[in-house]
């Protein structure tokens, strides 16, 4: 579906709040890395929120990437020893196991 070109915001809704009820709207939108208008503008036109992200799970996909470029270099190293008749130091069985193990932290980070 093609997207619309972004219309100028031009009309301003006002809407009084009692401080906690602010406040409250205030740290949903900085929890979803929101400004309060944006978020505001979701809820009132029922659009999805972004999924809050816990810092763990930040941390442990960001580590997931960084066994990804490893796995990635003994992915070359092994294709380099073959191209030049080497025995890799890999058996195929490990590269097996290794990869099931990251599509379970993968899966387990997709929850």
């Amino acid at each position: 579906m093609p997207r619309r070109p972004l219309a100028k915001r031009d009309k301003p809704a006002t809407v009084r709040l009692t401080k906690t009820e602010y406040e409250d709207l205030k740290h949903e939108a900085e929890a979803l890395n929101l400004t309060f208008s944006d978020y505001v503008r979701k809820i009132l036109l029922k659009r999805p929120l972004p999924q809050v992200q816990s810092e763990l799970s930040v941390l442990s996909y960001r580590e997931l990437q960084r066994i990804g470029q490893n796995v990635n270099q003994l992915a070359m190293a092994t294709n380099q020893s073959l191209k030049l008749n080497c025995c890799p130091n890999v058996s195929t069985e490990q590269w097996q196991q290794l990869h099931q193990m990251i599509r379970a932290i993968a899966v387990e980070l997709a929850r």
